[in-house]
């Protein structure tokens, strides 16, 4: 769960100037919410969504980095999460063809 403004601001000075003058109102975000799923052993999954739909919170949860605010996780054996963002991937091929490496 996090808090986040309800409006956009264009920088961090911005955002400390309106802070400090209390004219930010935030809401609750809530990164993951009824995630529910089971991977075999042997298995290979990967995640995809959208940009803020909580695929590195959810990695991040699995791999112990961020412990989860409500709920639990249940894991047997050891994960090997990827978590930096294009990691892996090359920058001079497509989307496709990174997939199909």
């Amino acid at each position: 769960r996090y808090r986040v403004p309800r409006e956009g601001v264009s920088g961090i000075k911005e955002y400390a100037i309106r802070l400090l003058q209390r004219r930010i109102q935030f809401e609750e975000f809530w990164a993951l919410r009824g995630v529910n799923f089971q991977v075999s052993s042997g298995e290979v999954f990967g995640v995809i969504g959208r940009n803020g739909a909580g695929k590195s919170t959810m990695l991040k949860v699995m791999a112990r980095v961020l412990l989860p605010t409500r709920g639990r996780i249940v894991m047997q054996g050891h994960i090997a999460p990827l978590l930096e963002l294009g990691g892996g991937f090359h920058t001079e091929l497509t989307g496709r063809e990174n997939i199909f490496l």
